[in-house]
């Protein structure tokens, strides 16, 4: 199993969630999803609010954002303390 994995999302990419669900195959329990996204101004934005939404439908959580590169942020995402259902 995976502690981390990493996620390239642009807005045209399809269904977050299912992208999501997805990347949870393979990743531990206590595992983090690194979400990397354009940022704001940039082709294939990704509203923060779309990804607040759909973490929870995929079992996750926001815990924080921050700047990747000059181009690109990240949110890191992580299952809650309960764990995943």
């Amino acid at each position: 199993m995976a502690d981390v994995v990493l996620l390239w999302w642009r807005d045209d990419d399809g269904d977050l969630v299912d992208a999501l669900v997805d990347a949870l195959t393979n990743l531990g329990e206590r595992g983090t999803v690194v979400l990397l996204t354009p940022k704001a101004g940039r082709d294939g934005h990704t509203e923060p609010s779309e990804i607040a939404e759909a973490a929870p439908a995929a079992g996750l959580h926001v815990t924080s954002s921050v700047s990747a590169s000059k181009d690109w942020g990240a949110t890191i995402l992580v299952a809650p303390r309960g764990g995943r259902k």
